[in-house]
């Protein structure tokens, strides 16, 4: 006589070791809530998600590569001094990613005319942000993974909080691959981003070609030359696109022509060069030197 096959059934639940566990109260949620956003996503201040809950964000990267990441924050009332900062991310046998190789900046709104949304986009390095009461907030989490450690998993959290000290805290995994990325100025890659020094001045309401205008000039340019930029845009005559951001750009080379101009007398213009110049070699002091200057 056959005997009976007995098949038992085992469940297994698997914890890595990042995973924590939380939980929240109604109560808790319906004051602070705080949620992992795809990068590809320009949220607006309508943003929600179905999944509150959820507060773990999964990276993965070589040595030396940027990574990036988006949270959003929303409140039944004002947030005062939100703020976000990164803890250590530790790894086996003593590894860890430095929080000061990371960088938490918040999406600022801009008018979209496409979508009659505002939508977040330029990135604003403010250390806290008022946020009114129903409206989403994101902030940008960008990192750098150095190039002294090693493969693996690193663990550690992204920290969200008002002035008031509510928070939330994210469980941050970075997963470091065992490859480098090269420096920056040795990529093979040709990136070209146009750049114009106007909307700089104008965004930060400061006065075209004065000395606070080139400290941000340079700003943007070593942060160019931190991204593989390749090229140096200038352009020496008026509003070279046409307002096509809705206002001009001032020319990099002053030109001269005494009195009202005549055809055929080209040879008497003058021009001055002073910022042009000057432009070209703030890109080159931070590093953009593979390519001449595209003009």
């Amino acid at each position: 006589m056959a005997k009976p096959l007995f098949l038992t059934l085992c469940l297994a639940i698997l914890f890595d070791s990042c995973s924590l566990k939380r939980s929240w109260s109604d109560d808790e949620l319906s004051i602070f809530e705080a949620w992992p956003a795809p990068i590809e996503i320009r949220l607006s201040r309508a943003a929600f998600s179905r999944e509150p809950l959820v507060r773990e964000i999964s990276l993965e990267g070589l040595s030396g590569e940027w990574l990036s990441a988006q949270v959003a924050v929303k409140s039944n009332r004002d947030i005062k001094g939100l703020s976000g900062s990164f803890t250590d991310l530790a790894g086996s046998g003593g590894a860890k990613i430095p929080a000061d190789s990371g960088l938490v900046r918040f999406g600022g709104f801009i008018p979209v005319d496409e979508t009659m949304k505002l939508t977040a986009d330029p990135l604003l390095e403010y250390k806290t942000l008022d946020v009114p009461a129903n409206l989403a907030q994101p902030l940008w989490l960008t990192l750098r993974v150095p190039y002294d450690v090693p493969p693996g998993l690193y663990c550690g959290q992204l920290v969200v909080k008002a002035k008031s000290g509510e928070k939330a805290n994210f469980d941050l995994k970075v997963e470091v691959l065992p490859a480098i990325l090269p420096e920056s100025w040795d990529w093979s890659f040709h990136l070209n981003v146009w750049q114009s020094p106007t909307p700089v001045a104008r965004a930060h309401k400061v006065k075209l070609w004065s000395k606070e205008h080139w400290l941000l000039l340079e700003r943007y340019a070593e942060n160019f030359a931190a991204h593989g930029m390749k090229a140096i845009m200038t352009h020496i005559i008026h509003d070279p696109w046409n307002s096509v951001r809705g206002y001009p750009s001032d020319t990099m080379v002053e030109w001269f022509y005494p009195g009202e101009f005549k055809l055929g007398g080209a040879e008497s213009f003058k021009w001055d060069f002073t910022n042009f110049d000057r432009y070209v070699e703030l890109m080159l002091k931070a590093g953009i030197k593979k390519k001449r200057p595209l003009i």
